[in-house]
C-alpha cells in the first residue's frame, strides 16, 4: 500500500470524443460531460474527496490501465472505489472460441471488460467497488466481474440493450436525483434494492437500468455508503451471480 490510503476514491472515465480508431464507433457522446458532472457531485456528496478524471482525448487505454492500477493500490483495504464510464461500448469482437468480447471504447482504442475486471481484482477482498456504466450493453460487465471484493454494478441498460443518445443521460439524472437530490442525502434511499426498483420504474423495456451485485449483503446497504459491509453474509455470493454465470 502507499503511505496514504483513501477511504473513498473515484475514477471517472468520459470517452465522449469520436474515437481515433476507425473500427470503433465514431460519433460523439453528447451526454458525457453532464454525466461526469453529475457523478462528481454524487461522489462528493457521499464524502469521496479524491476524484480522478480521464476525459475526451485524455480517456486513453493506457490512461485507464494506469489510473485503475494506482487506484487499486491507493484505496484503503476497507474503502470504496467508484468507477464511472460514459462512452460507447462495442461487442463485435470474438475470441478464438467464437465467444463475444465486449469492450469500452476509449479515444485511442478499446479496453475489454475482462481487463477492467482484472484490474479491479487488485482491490482487497474487504474493499468495495461501484461501477457506474453509462453506456450500451452496460449489464455485460457482470459477466466478467469475478472479483474478491464486493461489487455493485449500476448500468444504464441490460447487457443486450443500447442507450438513447441525448444531451443528458436519463439514467444518470435519475440516479443522482434518487440518491443525492440537490446534493442532499435522500432519506428514502436506504438500499440498493430500493434503488433498483426506483431506477426501473416507468422505464422502457428496451432501455431499462440494470443493478447487480456479487454479494448478498450489498443489496441492503445504502448506495455510496463509505461504511464497510458489516454482515458476515457480505462474503456470500449473490444468487443472481450464480444464475448469471451459468
Amino acid at each position: 500500500m502507499t503511505s496514504e490510503t483513501f477511504r473513498g476514491l473515484a475514477v471517472h472515465v468520459c470517452a465522449d470524443l469520436p474515437s481515433a480508431v476507425e473500427h470503433l464507433p465514431g460519433s460523439p457522446v453528447r451526454s458525457g460531460r453532464d454525466t461526469l458532472t453529475r457523478m462528481s457531485r454524487v461522489c462528493a456528496a457521499a464524502g469521496i474527496e479524491d476524484q480522478r478524471y480521464l476525459v475526451g482525448a485524455g480517456a486513453t487505454a493506457a490512461g485507464v490501465r494506469d489510473t485503475l492500477a494506482r487506484a487499486a493500490k491507493d484505496i484503503d483495504p476497507y474503502g470504496l472505489l467508484v468507477l464511472t464510464y460514459t462512452g460507447h461500448s462495442d461487442r463485435r469482437l470474438r475470441d478464438e472460441r467464437g465467444k463475444q468480447i465486449v469492450q469500452w471504447c476509449l479515444y485511442d482504442g478499446g479496453v475489454r471488460l475482462q481487463e477492467i475486471a482484472d484490474m479491479l481484482g487488485g482491490i482487497q477482498p474487504t474493499g468495495r467497488v461501484i461501477v457506474v456504466a453509462d453506456t450500451c450493453y452496460a449489464g455485460a460487465f457482470a459477466r466478467y466481474a469475478d472479483v474478491s471484493s464486493a461489487l455493485v454494478l449500476l448500468g444504464a441498460c441490460a447487457d443486450r440493450q443500447t442507450t438513447i443518445s441525448g444531451v443528458t443521460s436519463d439514467f444518470v439524472v435519475r440516479l443522482e436525483n434518487l440518491i443525492y437530490p440537490g446534493g442532499m442525502s435522500n432519506p428514502s434511499c436506504v438500499s440498493y434494492r430500493w434503488l433498483e426498483e426506483q431506477l426501473q420504474r416507468d422505464t422502457p423495456d428496451a432501455e431499462r437500468p440494470y443493478v447487480w451485485t456479487n454479494r448478498v449483503a450489498a443489496w441492503e446497504q445504502r448506495p455510496f455508503d463509505l461504511e464497510p459491509l458489516a454482515s458476515r453474509s457480505a462474503w456470500t455470493r449473490s444468487r443472481r451471480w450464480d444464475e448469471y454465470r451459468r
